[in-house]
């Protein structure tokens, strides 16, 4: 065999047919390629996770905001507008003698060794009631927040509340039950301006909006 000949057989084993890079490149460059995907997926978990993370200590966070700013709305609008409405009713309605803005101790319907003074105690109800309404509502409010404050003033503190639970904590029959219309009217006309207000000051306190 001649020296031209076997050069040429020497290179025919280097280079590959075709034009395309020998089987020992293709296979190093494969090997970097699958490294190389294996550390952005990498990175890409570590972001995803990371991001996750932070989406749920956002949601936390937002759902602390809207039980303490709801709790604060819910605290004013009772001793605010819910008093105003039961002084109105008091004086030009009949058989509604609940006295507003009262400071007369009252032991509580769930720790009766516990007594506070009466619009202490309905305040904190209130505001129990505005912490539920600001996670029902959201953080970010959006729609008529007066129209869906009163429905779930009528539904809540009004059907719920009055209706249902104090008669039976309190041992005392329901008025709904009894068709009592000069208490019924007062209860849901004072447990639909509650919710207007709360949800119009959690709104307010939550996003500035002054639906």
């Amino acid at each position: 065999m001649g020296k031209n000949e076997a050069g040429h057989l020497k290179r025919s084993r280097t280079v590959a047919p075709c034009g395309q890079p020998p089987p020992e490149i293709c296979i190093s460059s494969t090997g970097q390629w699958i490294r190389f995907a294996k550390r952005s997926s990498k990175k890409v978990a570590g972001l995803v996770a990371k991001n996750r993370g932070h989406r749920e200590g956002d949601t936390t966070m937002n759902a602390l905001k809207s039980l303490i700013l709801g709790f604060l709305a819910g605290v004013i609008a009772a001793a605010t507008v819910q008093e105003a409405i039961s002084w109105l009713f008091v004086h030009y309605w009949t058989g509604w003698d609940a006295e507003p803005w009262s400071l007369r101790p009252m032991p509580s319907l769930l720790m009766p060794q516990l007594v506070l003074p009466w619009l202490v105690g309905s305040a904190i109800t209130a505001g129990l009631w505005g912490a539920l309404f600001g996670l029902i509502l959201g953080w970010k409010p959006i729609g008529m927040m007066t129209i869906r404050g009163a429905i779930l003033g009528l539904f809540g503190p009004g059907l719920i509340g009055a209706f249902i639970v104090v008669p039976h904590l309190a041992h005392l029959p329901s008025p709904l039950l009894q068709a009592n219309v000069s208490e019924i009217v007062p209860i849901l006309c004072i447990s639909a301006g509650f919710g207007a207000v709360t949800a119009w000051l959690y709104g307010l306190f939550s996003w500035g909006r002054t639906p």
